[in-house]
């Protein structure tokens, strides 16, 4: 079984600089397990040194094979804000380019002369002003070559602004520093190509892209300046025939792109054109146009060109996805070229190798088919199209393997095989064998085969003598080292979907392991749990949750009690009891309304759930007599956001860290539910926050400091990030798979005694990569009957045709657990709390107190009712509200009443709610004391019936002046009521009065003036005057 080793070649340098040099920590990539190759594009291999190369999310893998199958990694991988040895300047990014102002003259000229761009220069540069910056840092590395001489390797990115990056392989510069970056393209990288000299660099952009680039590198520096380019469509790869020669193929497209010699200009000539012409302008300041001439498809008009393989300078056999080989002639003096079919297979095929010693070429294809050709017998006689029959095309030998995922790429290292199925395995296959009887002996490197969504940190001693294990959707858990070597498998069995409509395979959700006991708990996508030995047999299955399950969490108590709880998507918490024969169910939990994302134990007996519907849930263990337990919420904590998960610090149960959905990380004391901290999830180097979907707290050792950090996992930029557990400021950030699920930190203990941290991700790409922590010296020195009925469950009866189980506890039997619960606790904690943004109401200082007050009995009044408007007008406002008394009056009644104030009476309501209490209380004990002495034989003793009488007696003379003081105050009550009623009728009264007074001296006043009018005025003249 062949081994991974990493070779670290720098020590001394820092893979990666923290945003602080003094204080901080950084993250260096150590060892990658899997790859994400999924094209020949991504796969090169030289044969003549036992080297090959894969990618792994934003890394690539250069193996050096070693006799033994041993595999040495070299890891190659540059920040998105890496600053390369060598300054290029590109066209076409409006970042660097010298001549921005010419692209849109460039790119219509272009296009009219029949070489148009496939995109708007300005549209695909670069970014706009308002655009958020997080979209640049995703990149992930799709293509790679590695130069003849094994000295350089191009990597090219996918993603926003793209880059193609020049690695050093054999110098000693540092693997994450890139000797050039190259961002011509826009939108992304699909191949690069060296050529067999070194000399050149051809790129090829993607769909949207376009375009096919022309480097000229320098061999001594590695720096790269563009040469030519052109437009390129429907192109799926490129490769080199020759030094002079590349060809691009995809969907019916092959095209001859011939690289003309450069002559140097004598310099007579050029004086002469000076002095005879003038100074002339150049066309175009850019690359130059590089020319290419499609080749005549014929009859493979409608094929789709897949893999491409030169067997000589001017010879190339090329594939198809229809099973056509085809064997491409170019005239050395580039006029002429020729493309015909030489053979057919029966699949389809999508890499092809050649094997230069033993002069075969190898094809490769769907359904892990693999076969060897003859490398003479497709070049010695070219038929044409109507002459190529199936006898011609028979190979020499053909092997037919067992393995289902198709073959993606293929190369010759050390006279063996080496191939990357659809499965993203690599597998190197002995071709020495020339019995056609004997199958290929294969070795396969361990790895996923399909999206891994978790790692958990073993406990040592366990079975598989592991220190971690990695699980993935298909159900395969596998065992590792922390320097990568694989030390066994365990295969989850998952159950057909129960729906037959469903179309959607089942997935293992969540699988977790016990740190007391050689025992695994999984969950899957249709909500079954199972039960699995150390040797991955099933124990036991239930049908728990009718939805996925999210979350489990097991955990051992006092008398070797194990218990196991389970949370889902269908708002529902499971509590289980392992027992000998498998699970138990002991509680259905039903106190969230959303779905619930993560369980966890605090303590022995205090259990956390974090739900959609934004809360915290606390419960706390209650037993019964017994021995039946039952977990009551005692907290629920709210929050402005739903949690996304949460964490707590080991030796520190009291606080947990959680996470939310409006980009911040709380700390939360579970004693108090009040919030102690919060802080945004932003790093310093910009304004942007993101959503930690992954986070765990941790306390880092480095000899004898220590420091606390929490660990998470971006879901909007896919970053690994590091902050300080007290003042929550970032400490490192990294990029490693395309898509980060799972985090975990690992102590590695090192062979004099010292120690080193590790952090361990895994992806959805299907890749684990572990990282070197280093940690900042400055950093670290500052900073029952029911058991028995559940028992008769068969195990081995299929869940899926089973309701989820449920047993929800009674009112009845919560309020006996209650009890319990209660009397342990001299102090118990209110069954629930609100968070600790809780707003106090405000009280209004004009609130009327509700208090009982005596109404007195009405009085009848000798006053009449005046017709006048004035009179009706203050009986009105007399009903409606009495009038305030006079000042003399307010004094005499707040003496005759001082004990019946509002405030002293609300001061006073709890004391006389206890005193009813205890008076209840001892009148129950006196009836109960009578009965008995008249039942007893023997009467009380003196002492006691002396005391006794004393205490009665003192307690009725107490009773009397109460009750005095109470006729008192209600007799006062009753006059001083009267007395304001009669002093308000008196003034009422005396007010009519002042007012029918007013009205007959303003009447008499009238008439009055009415008389001295009439006598001023002369009698009136008769008809006979005048």
């Amino acid at each position: 079984m062949s081994a991974f080793t990493s070779s670290n070649r720098y020590p001394n340098q820092a893979a990666v600089r923290c945003f602080q040099e003094d204080v901080g920590c950084h993250l260096q990539l150590k060892t990658v397990i899997g790859t994400t190759t999924s094209s020949p594009n991504s796969f090169d291999s030289l044969p003549d040194i036992n080297v090959f190369a894969v990618c792994a999310g934003s890394a690539v893998i250069v193996a050096r094979v070693d006799g033994q199958l041993n595999i040495t990694q070299n890891l190659f991988r540059a920040r998105p804000n890496a600053r390369p040895v060598n300054e290029t300047l590109s066209f076409y990014s409006s970042s660097t380019s010298p001549i921005s102002s010419l692209r849109s003259r460039l790119a219509s000229s272009l296009k009219e002369s029949g070489y148009g761009v496939g995109h708007s220069y300005e549209d695909g540069g670069g970014e706009s002003a308002g655009t958020s910056q997080i979209c640049k840092r995703t990149r992930e590395a799709t293509c790679i070559s590695l130069s003849p001489e094994g000295n350089l390797l191009a990597v090219g990115e996918r993603g926003k602004n793209p880059r193609i990056l020049i690695f050093p392989t054999t110098t000693d510069t540092p693997p994450d520093n890139p000797l050039s970056v190259l961002t011509d393209h826009s939108f992304g990288v699909r191949s690069v190509a060296f050529s067999p000299d070194s000399r050149w660099l051809c790129s090829l952009g993607d769909l949207h892209d376009g375009f096919l680039y022309l480097w000229s590198i320098n061999e001594k520096t590695g720096s790269g300046k563009l040469h030519a380019s052109n437009k390129c469509q429907n192109a799926h790869d490129i490769a080199w025939v020759g030094k002079r020669n590349l060809i691009s193929f995809g969907t019916r497209h092959v095209k001859v792109w011939r690289l003309e010699p450069i002559t140097p200009a004598s310099p007579s000539k050029t004086r002469f054109e000076k002095e005879s012409f003038g100074e002339r302008t150049p066309v175009s300041p850019g690359p130059k146009i590089f020319f290419g001439r499609n080749c005549l498809l014929g009859p493979l008009m409608d094929a789709i060109f897949t893999c491409l393989v030169a067997i000589s300078d001017s010879q190339a056999i090329i594939c198809t996805d229809r099973g056509d080989v085809c064997l491409l002639i170019l005239d050395e003096s580039g006029r002429t070229q020729r493309l015909d079919r030489v053979a057919q297979v029966d699949f389809s095929i999508s890499c092809v190798t050649n094997e230069k010693e033993s002069g075969t070429v190898w094809i490769a294809g769907k359904n892990g088919r693999l076969q060897e050709l003859s490398l003479h017998t497709l070049t010695s006689d070219t038929p044409s199209e109507s002459s190529c029959s199936s006898t011609h095309s028979t190979p020499r030998s053909s092997i037919i393997l067992e393995t289902k995922p198709g073959i993606l790429a293929m190369g010759i290292v050390l006279g063996r095989l080496v191939t990357v199925d659809s499965d993203h395995v690599i597998e190197l296959r002995d071709v020495e064998s020339g019995d056609q009887a004997t199958p290929i002996k294969s070795t396969r490197l361990p790895a996923h085969q399909s999206a891994v969504l978790g790692v958990t940190i073993l406990q040592r001693p366990n079975t598989y003598d592991s220190d971690f294990l990695t699980w993935s959707t298909n159900g395969t858990v596998h065992f590792w080292l922390l320097s990568g070597i694989y030390k066994g498998s365990v295969t989850v069995k998952l159950d057909r979907p129960s729906s037959p409509n469903d179309f959607d395979e089942n997935e293992l959700k969540v699988f977790r392991a016990a740190e007391f006991e050689d025992f695994f708990v999984s969950g899957d996508k249709e909500g079954i749990l199972r039960l699995i030995n150390r040797d991955g047999e099933s124990i036991s299955t239930i049908n728990a949750h009718s939805g996925d399950v999210n979350d489990v969490a097991i955990h051992r108590g006092g008398s070797d009690v194990v218990l196991v709880v389970s949370c889902g998507r269908d708002r529902s918490l499971q509590l289980f009891q392992k027992t000998n024969t498998g699970l138990v169910l002991l509680q259905t939990i039903l106190d969230h309304v959303a779905a619930v994302n993560s369980v966890n134990f605090l303590n022995e007996s205090t259990l956390l759930s974090s739900s959609s519907d934004r809360t915290i849930c606390v419960r706390t263990m209650a037993l019964r007599p017994d021995q039946s337990i039952a977990f009551l919420p005692t907290r629920v904590i709210a929050l402005k956001a739903s949690p996304v998960t949460l964490s707590i610090m080991p030796n520190q149960t009291n606080i947990i860290v959680v996470s939310t959905m409006d980009r911040q990380i709380h700390k939360f004391d579970i004693n108090s539910g009040r919030c102690t901290h919060s802080f945004k999830a932003s790093d310093p180097a910009g304004a942007d926050t993101v959503i930690l979907s992954t986070l765990s707290a941790h306390k880092i050792n480095s000899g004898d400091a220590h420091a606390r950090i929490l660990l998470g996992v971006s879901s909007t930029d896919r970053s690994i990030r590091i902050y300080d557990y007290d003042t929550g400021s970032m400490l490192a950030k990294e990029h490693g798979q395309t898509v980060v699920s799972s985090i975990a930190v690992a102590e590695e203990a090192g062979t004099n005694g010292s120690s080193s941290n590790l952090v361990i991700s895994t992806g959805l790409d299907g890749t684990v990569m572990i990282w070197d922590l280093a940690m900042r010296s400055l950093f670290l020195n500052g900073h029952s009957e029911t058991l028995n009925r559940q028992e008769n469950v068969d195990p081995s009866k299929s869940p899926v045709s089973t309701q989820p189980l449920r047993r929800i506890l009674s009112k009845s039997e919560l309020c006996d657990f209650q009890r319990t619960l209660d009397a342990g606790d001299e102090s118990p904690t209110p069954t629930r709390s609100q968070s600790s943004t809780r707003l106090r109401k405000k009280t209004s200082r004009h609130n009327i107190v509700n208090t009982t007050k005596f109404t007195p009995p009405p009085v009848k009044h000798s006053l009449t009712s005046s017709p006048t408007t004035g009179l009706s007008r203050h009986r009105a406002s007399r009903d409606r509200s009495p009038t305030p008394p006079s000042p003399k009056v307010t004094k005499i009644s707040a003496s005759k009443r001082p004990s019946l104030d509002a405030r002293n009476r609300i001061r006073s309501t709890g004391s006389l709610t206890e005193v009813n209490k205890n008076a209840e209380k001892i009148s129950q004990s006196l009836r109960s004391l009578r009965l008995q002495l008249t039942s007893a034989a023997e009467g009380l003793k003196p002492n006691t019936a002396e005391e006794l009488e004393r205490e009665l007696d003192l307690t009725f003379r107490a009773m009397g002046d109460k009750t005095v003081r109470r006729n008192q105050a209600a007799k006062e009550m009753i006059a001083g009521d009267l007395l304001d009623d009669y002093l308000a009728r008196m003034i009422d009264e005396r007010l009519a009065l002042k007012v029918k007074t007013a009205d007959v001296n303003t009447s008499a006043i009238m008439n009055a003036r009415a008389e001295q009018v009439n006598e001023a005025e002369p009698p009136p003249l008769s008809n006979g005057d005048g």
